[in-house]
This record gives C-alpha cells, structure tokens and sequence, in this order.
C-alpha cells in the first residue's frame, strides 16, 4: 500500500504547488517593470539619389536588406517622325526616357520600446 501512495502524495504535491509557481514563471508578475519590445518594419524607396536615409538611420532604424534595379529618372518629347512639327501636331510628339538611374529600395527595421 506504501508503494502505491508515494506517486500518489507526489503527484498531488507537484499538482498544488508547482502549477502556480509555473503560471507566475510564464506571466508578468515575476517581472513587474518589463517593458514590451515592438519590432517595427518599414519599406523606403529612393530613386535617381533625390533622397537618402539619413534621417532614418538617426531614428534608430537599421538596414535589413537592400535591392537596387535600375529606372527612368527624366523623360523627354521628340518627334515620332522627321517631317512633323511639335507645336502643330499633338500626334507628333512621343515620350522617351531621357536619362536613368538607380533605385534603391531599404527594408529597414527597429525596436520601440
């Protein structure tokens, strides 16, 4: 009859005791000034180096990744064909890339407190 209560008593014992020292382990109460930590995640686009990032830097973000393809940065009207004249004919006048440039795109991230 020994044997068959001391798993008994044992499994009470864990059962009472350690379920609410458990609970106050995984929630806040054993740590009562914790401060919660957001991830926050953010795109920016620069294109033809009008801008830079700088300011987000400053912020406290962090550059996680950054891809760079190449894009138009002006564009300009020309004639469609060699006898039109720009000023009379609206069909005449067609848009072209002018010049290109690299835009840049950051995935930034940071912690707020």
């Amino acid at each position: 009859m020994k044997a068959k209560a001391i798993p008994l008593l044992l499994l009470g014992f864990l059962l009472s005791g350690c379920t609410e020292r458990a609970k106050k382990i995984f929630t806040r109460e054993t740590i009562p000034n914790a401060v919660e930590k957001i991830e926050e995640e953010q795109t920016v686009l620069i294109s033809c180096n009008n801008e830079n990032i700088d300011s987000y830097l400053e912020d406290g973000w962090r550059i996680e990744n950054k891809e760079t393809k190449k894009t138009t940065c002006t564009w300009k009207s020309i004639k469609s064909s060699p006898n039109c004249d720009l000023d009379l004919d609206k069909g005449c006048r067609i848009t072209v890339p002018d010049t290109e440039g690299e835009q840049i795109e950051y995935l930034l991230k940071r912690v707020r407190k």
